[in-house]
């Protein structure tokens, strides 16, 4: 029965792992050696991360990761930007080599940790950030402005208490710092999209949307 159940759990985790694909961010020197397929072209942006108490002070804080995800609307498989591990005040850069079709953003999260335990912030309710990936081309999504603050527990320790992810418009810094960073992506194949603008449309409408307390409390 054991090996069974053994067996049965390795197929469901093979199927976990095969069903859908990710793309994620490179490095200057893997997209250099990677180059991209005829059909593809590249998810490009940056990410500015912050980390403050509930006074506004700015923290080293001990920020575990973040992420905003979607999928290609026509195949299903999905992309995230991933930058890493980073805490207090750090600036990146992303690309990321997807197909060529319509894609949305759907996700935003920010994971940290605090005393004996780990806390997401994420969206209550599901995003729908449309864009399209051109062949041979960059479409940039935006500046991902991660927010996580922190508080202290009855014992006083730092815990983290809230955050958010919000997507801006810095196209002309951001593609001039794309370009830089990516010697094989040229500034002038970086092209501008609607994300930010409709990231910042539905986030309101999320904000907007009454929750069930909400409902009840009326």
């Amino acid at each position: 029965m054991k090996s069974i159940l053994s067996l049965l759990s390795l197929f469901a985790i093979t199927v976990l792992a095969t069903s859908c694909a990710t793309y994620s961010s490179l490095s200057p020197e893997d997209l250099k050696s990677r180059g991209l397929k005829p059909d593809e072209g590249l998810i490009v942006g940056s990410f500015h991360s912050r980390t403050i108490n509930r006074n506004g002070e700015a923290l080293n804080g001990n920020l575990m990761g973040m992420e905003v995800s979607g999928r290609n609307t026509g195949n299903k498989e999905t992309f995230g930007i991933y930058p890493g591990q980073l805490g207090g005040e750090s600036k990146s850069v992303f690309a990321i080599p997807a197909p060529a079709g319509n894609y949305e953003i759907n996700r935003w999260a920010i994971t940290a940790g605090g005393y004996n335990s780990t806390v997401t912030a994420s969206n209550r309710l599901p995003m729908n950030v449309p864009f399209q990936v051109r062949a041979g081309e960059a479409v940039y999504v935006g500046r991902m402005n991660s927010l996580a603050i922190y508080g202290r527990n009855l014992l006083g320790l730092p815990v983290f208490a809230d955050g958010a992810i919000i997507a801006t418009d810095a196209y002309q810094k951001d593609s001039a710092e794309i370009a830089k960073t990516y010697p094989t992506i040229q500034r002038s194949k970086i092209r501008k999209s609607d994300v930010p603008a409709a990231y910042l449309k539905d986030m309101k409408r999320i904000a907007d949307t009454p929750t069930w307390l909400d409902k009840l409390l009326r």
